[in-house]
């Protein structure tokens, strides 16, 4: 070591050991340390040593080699400092330092063939992605190679990447693989010497670069490079233009790889001009497009950068401004597919933010976008550069060329063309262009500037497909061009961008015409486009394509067709941006809206299946759809391809809704998601998104007693013995018809027997409600407060099925104070629906109960409900119902005509099990006797369970779950010991319903489509055979067959999702599970299914106020042919 730097060195070492020393020393001889001396020692080794590392270099006109090491990373470090953004025509202001604005590409193992091939605009896939940093760590250990070849399209950050990493190896001095020392290369601006017959050294064509400024000697680089430990950056192989010449330089680059052989080398080069002259020994590594949250990040630093400068500083309010712009860039490329896969290019990034901000004319001029897109690739970078390409042509003459090639590839509806097509589609548009050039010769120079890219052994298609159909609408646009072929393809998805971009050009009036007179669905929404972007527009023709959406007229029938139609266009034009993942795969770009998806709820509801009203949704500022179910997202996709008339939407796989690309989809990472795993419709849950089905564990020990309750009409029918039924039979077939038919009976004669018994009904539920309100005790248990509840919302269920002044006349022909009472009564029944509607919170849970200030209030009013309704159990009791019974046999059935047979063919249970039951079940309808001095409570008990089963078999709603109650119920009392040995069967009941429940784990993760999981337990208990005789498996696999296809039905709409149908599914698995439970089953699969199944039905009923919001995103996928 030399000069001052070596003496510090020296100094600090000395005194470091010196310090030892006398430690050592002192422990030793005296068995004492002093820390004094020591002290000292310590301060001045490391005072010395900082120095000597940190300090300033000393003037000399002799550098020693420390020296001139850190002066040649001083330069190199000044070179390379700023960003670069050659070539593009709209430029930022201000020039950006490195660190300001970059974002590191990644780069990916591939064979040469492979990422030789392979475009370099479009969607990003999701294979493995390193930094190029990470490769260079590894590089040389383990057998690996110390040569790489890093190869990208124009534009993909190649040069920046170099650049980048010489920068990152100038600094950081202090990790041992950051020593290395860079050394960057310029390949094109060494060309002409390293062609010389007696080409330079690579130390010696280093130390030319203009940036070094002849700083160091040509010798101590050789010397560093033989030495070792370097980092070899060779920029732009491909740069150089002529095949022979390329293959010159990179013998030049082998023999230095061979005369510096303990160093990395790194090569950058597009693939074209790679692929003809590979390096031997390298290891190839294609530059991978930015994924969305690359582009998020360029977008944000660029953003800030830009707003930092031009307002002369940083802080809040800049911070915010920068966040805004790069937001609405953000989601204008969110909601452009097409941008969006350009973006994913560095270069194409950069210029579309210049133009986003000095412009302002995303997304309106995406033909201007495009047009300097396809200006920077076909000379605009390389002119540059200095570079000059084999065709002499100007940037005119090649896109005269590349529009007429684009133009032809549309034709023929081909992305990809042999080499003898596309040489016979351009070879009149080069005669009429300056020079000689050849049809090969031009492909090739095309294919080098990035525009075209040879997919295959030549074979040649243009690098993104926007690009072709833009080029192609730009001939069109020229003079003399026939543009009959847009008007014959107005319905050819094929052609939709080239004639969006066309009409932005030009008067779309013709267009638009023509999609009028073709009336289909892709035709008329490629005109509304067409409208919203074209140059001009005749107005009697804008005007006729508006009336298509104006109202149909006062009178007028509804008219499914147009509807159709109306939904159909909506559909295909709100979907018509995607976000493209394979060549013929695309995810919409943004999630279905709800305005779509509510057009196909209003359809579903007119075909009579059951959606709740209102729909739920994510929130007022969103427009997405959240909140549907499985069943809902298979049907929602039939639908559209039905009304698009174009079969091309599908639910996404897994693998796609993970892509990198569908990250740009708005709201994606923060929901959960419909996909298709190949066998089954999956609700996928990424990282950040909350499960919108999870369990409720604080109410769960609730929810069997609660369901019981809803189940009690069932059990009654159990418990009513055959002479009963025979009174319960008769009412409720008439009040089924009655019910069934209302909306068509109102002030019809031959309905007129049906009408009677509906208004005597009612007055009798309304009298069974005002007995049981008046004896309620604001104290009551939740199960008495549930059966008061229950009784009211049945009143009103059956009072909408009535015409109030009707039902007041016909009861005025019976009994004068009846008709004056049920006209109040009726009155307080449409002042309780406003009551309950605008004081009870819609989201409270019902099988709760009421609450204390809902129970007085509610009995002050069932008050009004005076005692003469009394008289309608006499009246009732007294009718003769035989014309009503004989109408409602002669009517239409409902729609499950063996509904009554199958219900009151029920077996009653065993006389000692029915009594104690029914003693309990009926306890309400005995207290309402008694309150009236009425001894025949059985009546009143007849006459309200026919009011309950009335309601449920009416249209066959609830039919399914009326069965399967009555089956699980029966199985429940025949199999299960615990149950029939109890003296109080009732009680019982809901404790061995509220143990089972209580031991299947809460915290599982819960199902979005429990429908599955009983089908799976099904198919398992049908292949288990029975341990012992009469064992009740055969039983529970009917039972759970009789689940799973209520399930199905809820699952399809054509069965509701309400209360009644969950209690009775979810009390029918608990019986299940009980009763194979007890029956001792070995193989515990099938219970834990049904467990599960059980746990998440009771997320389907959870009040909103304690239930995740809902966030079911529905994002489709097209594949086209």
């Amino acid at each position: 070591m030399t000069g001052v730097r070596g003496v510090l060195r020296t100094l600090g070492g000395a005194a470091l050991t010196l310090g030892l020393s006398v430690t050592a020393n002192q422990v030793l001889s005296e068995g004492k340390l002093s820390w004094t001396w020591s002290y000292v020692s310590y301060a001045v080794a490391v005072v010395s040593l900082l120095y000597a590392e940190l300090g300033p270099s000393p003037p000399t006109t002799d550098p020693s080699p420390r020296g001139r090491r850190r002066i040649y990373l001083r330069q190199l470090r000044a070179s390379v400092r700023d960003m670069e953004t050659v070539g593009i025509a709209t430029q930022s202001e201000f020039v950006f330092r490195m660190r300001q604005v970059y974002v590191d590409v990644s780069v990916v193992p591939k064979v040469l063939h492979d990422a030789a091939r392979e475009p370099y605009l479009g969607s990003v896939s999701g294979e493995e992605r390193r930094s190029l940093e990470s490769v260079l760590r590894k590089a040389g250990r383990n057998g690996g190679s110390r040569i790489l070849a890093v190869l990208g399209g124009p534009g993909s950050g190649k040069t920046t990447l170099a650049r980048n990493t010489a920068l990152e190896l100038c600094g950081h001095r202090w990790r041992p693989w950051k020593r290395r020392l860079p050394v960057l290369l310029y390949l094109r601006r060494h060309a002409a010497d390293l062609l010389a017959g007696d080409p330079p050294t690579l130390a010696e064509s280093a130390v030319r670069a203009a940036w070094l400024d002849g700083k160091v000697s040509a010798r101590w680089l050789d010397h560093r490079l033989d030495r070792g430990g370097c980092v070899v950056l060779l920029d732009g192989l491909d740069e150089v233009a002529d095949p022979a010449e390329r293959g010159r330089v990179v013998d030049w680059v082998g023999r230095q790889i061979q005369r510096y052989p303990r160093n990395i080398y790194v090569v950058t080069s597009r693939p074209h001009g790679y692929k003809s002259n590979p390096l031997p020994g390298a290891e190839v590594l294609q530059v991978r497009r930015f994924t969305w949250e690359q582009i998020d990040r360029f977008l944000r630093r660029w953003s800030y950068a830009t707003e930092s400068r031009a307002r002369g500083g940083g802080g809040r309010e800049v911070r915010a401004a920068a966040d805004r712009n790069a937001a609405n860039l953000l989601t204008r490329l969110q909601t452009q597919g097409a941008l969006y896969d350009l973006a994913a290019n560095p270069l194409l990034l950069t210029m579309t933010a210049n133009v986003h901000r000095y412009r302002g004319q995303l997304p309106a001029s995406r033909a201007e976008l495009y047009d300097e897109m396809c200006d920077v690739l076909l000379h605009r970078r390389s002119e540059a550069r200095g570079l000059v390409d084999a065709t002499g042509l100007t940037g005119p003459h090649k896109q005269h060329v590349a529009q007429h090639l684009a133009l032809a590839m549309m034709k023929a509806e081909v992305k990809d063309w042999p080499v003898r097509d596309a040489a016979r589609a351009i070879r009149r548009s080069l005669r009429q262009v300056p020079g000689s050039v050849t049809p090969k010769v031009f492909l090739e120079v095309a294919c080098a500037s990035g525009l075209l890219v040879e997919r295959e052994h030549e074979v040649y298609g243009f690098a993104h497909l926007t690009l072709q159909e833009y080029l192609a609408a730009a001939q069109l646009g020229t003079p003399r061009a026939d543009t009959s072929v847009l008007i014959d393809h107005v319905e050819d998805p094929w052609w939709r961008e080239a004639i969006l971009l066309w009409c932005a050009a030009n008067d779309a009036t013709d267009i638009i015409t023509a999609c009028l007179d073709r009336a289909t669905v892709p035709a008329l929404a490629l005109a509304f486009d067409c409208a919203d972007q074209a140059r001009t527009v005749e107005p009697e023709t804008r005007d006729r394509l508006e009336e298509l959406l104006g109202p149909p007229a006062p009178n007028a029938p509804h008219d499914p067709a147009r509807q159709h139609l109306l939904d159909g266009i909506h559909g295909t034009r709100i979907l018509r941006e995607t976000v493209r993942l394979q060549d013929n795969t695309t995810l919409c770009a943004q999630p279905v809206p709800l305005s779509l998806y509510l057009s196909f709820v209003h359809e579903e509801k007119a075909a009579g299946l059951h959606h709740p009203d209102p729909f739920d949704r994510l929130g007022h500022d969103v427009d997405a759809a959240v909140g549907m179910r499985v069943g809902d997202v298979e049907r929602f996709v039939e639908w559209l391809n039905t009304v698009t008339g174009d079969a091309v939407y599908r639910l996404p796989t897994l693998a796609e809704v993970k892509d990198p690309a569908a990250a740009s989809i708005t709201g994606l990472g923060r929901h959960t998601v419909w996909a298709h795993d190949g066998a089954h419709t999956v609700l996928h849950q990424p990282g950040d998104a909350p499960w919108p089905y999870a369990t409720d564990t604080e109410h769960l020990p609730g929810i069997p007693a609660a369901d019981r309750l809803q189940l009690n009409p069932y059990l009654r029918l159990l418990t009513t013995p055959a002479t009963q039924r025979s009174q319960v039979e008769p009412w409720t077939r008439v009040l089924s018809a009655a019910l069934a038919h209302a909306p068509e009976s109102h002030g019809t004669p031959e309905f007129a027997p049906l009408e009677l018994p509906l208004v005597l009904a009612l007055s009798v539920g309304l009298h069974i409600a005002r007995v049981h309100a008046r004896a309620f005790d604001s104290d009551a248990d939740v199960v008495s407060r549930a059966s008061l509840e229950r009784l009211i919302v049945r009143a009103l269920g059956f009072a909408r099925h009535l015409d109030v002044a009707r039902a007041t006349g016909l009861a005025r022909d019976l009994d004068a104070g009846l008709a004056t009472m049920l006209g109040e009564a009726l009155g307080t029944v449409g002042d309780l629906r406003d009551w309950m509607t605008q004081t009870l919170d819609p989201n409270r849970d019902t099988r709760a109960g009421l609450t204390d200030s809902d129970t007085s209030l509610l009995l002050a009013r069932s008050i009004l409900i005076e005692l003469t309704l009394g008289n309608a159990v006499d009246l009732a009791r007294h009718l003769d119902l035989g014309p009503a019974l004989g109408l409602a046999r002669d009517l239409d059935p409902p729609l499950h005509p063996d509904g009554l047979d199958l219900v009151f063919g029920t077996a009653p249970l065993p006389p000692d099990l029915a009594g104690d039951l029914a003693h309990r079940l009926d306890s309400l309808y005995t207290l309402t006797a008694e309150r009236e001095q009425d001894t025949d409570s059985g009546f009143v008990s007849s006459l309200d369970l026919a009011l309950d089963l009335s309601h449920d078999l009416t249209a066959s709603v609830h039919t399914e779950a009326l069965m399967l109650s009555l089956d699980a119920f029966r199985l429940l009392f025949t199999h299960s010991t615990a149950v029939i040995a109890s003296p109080s069967a009732l009680s019982r009941l809901d404790h061995v319903l509220t143990r089972t429940a209580a031991a299947i784990p809460a915290h599982q993760r819960t199902l979005s489509d429990p429908a599955t999981a009983v089908r799976h337990a099904h198919d398992i208990l049908r292949t288990t055979q029975a341990p012992v005789p009469d064992h009740p498996i055969t039983e529970v696999r009917h039972l759970t067959d009789s689940i799973g296809q209520l399930l199905t039905s809820m699952r399809s709409r054509n069965t509701p999702t309400d209360s009644r149908t969950l209690s009775s599914a979810r009390t029918a698995l608990l019986i299940a599970i009980t009763v194979l439970t007890e029956a001792d089953l070995r193989d515990r699969a099938a219970i834990r299914l049904l467990e599960l199944a059980w746990l998440s039905l009771t997320t389907f009923d959870t009040p909103a106020s304690r239930r995740p919001h809902p966030n079911q995103l529905l994002v489709l996928a097209r594949t086209q042919p």
